[in-house]
């Protein structure tokens, strides 16, 4: 499992780096790449083995396929977006900060620049990558005839979860 997560961090610092040099350059992005992992010293005082720690590769391929997109207006980065949003959801549904942010970017800035059209591809597009990873994981529960315990583990369960007190977690 430690090897699972040590790959995981490895393929997050990757891709910060490309991210980051693209966005600010090769010398913040070398900084950047060696200071934030650093960090996770002090917050893994536990051992680590959390499940934010593997939806960090997710969130810099989603910032990454951005600034590729903004540099390309090639469609195949917001659907590739779309698909990483969906990932990072089944692997942890308050885990897709960065891929939502993103989506409220690129629908905020069409708003404002007025590209209606283009807007109404980009949404189309990064809703055909989410749904396009939704629809196969329902498929594959439903084949495998666990779609039942699928809803149960994942919506029932985080639903009665979220509406636990700090206190009642604590309790229990």
């Amino acid at each position: 499992l430690y090897f699972v997560e040590f790959i995981s961090l490895l393929i997050a610092i990757s891709l910060g780096y490309l991210a980051i040099k693209k966005a600010f350059g090769v010398l913040p992005a070398i900084f950047a790449s060696i200071i934030w992992p650093l960090t996770l010293f002090f917050l893994n005082d536990k051992g680590g083995n959390f499940t934010e720690e593997y939806s960090l590769p997710l969130g810099f391929a989603a910032v990454y396929f951005y600034l590729r997109y903004r540099d390309s207006s090639r469609l195949i980065y917001i659907f590739l977006i779309g698909v990483i949003f969906s990932l990072s959801f089944f692997l942890r549904p308050n885990n897709t900060g960065v891929e939502i942010t993103i989506a409220l970017l690129i629908f905020i800035s069409g708003i404002i620049n007025r590209r209606l059209y283009p807007l109404v591809k980009e949404i189309i597009a990064y809703a055909l990558g989410s749904f396009a990873v939704i629809a196969a994981v329902l498929l594959y529960f439903y084949r495998v005839h666990a779609l039942h315990d699928f809803y149960d583990a994942f919506i029932r369960y985080n639903s009665a979860y979220s509406v636990v007190t700090i206190r009642e977690r604590v309790d229990s």
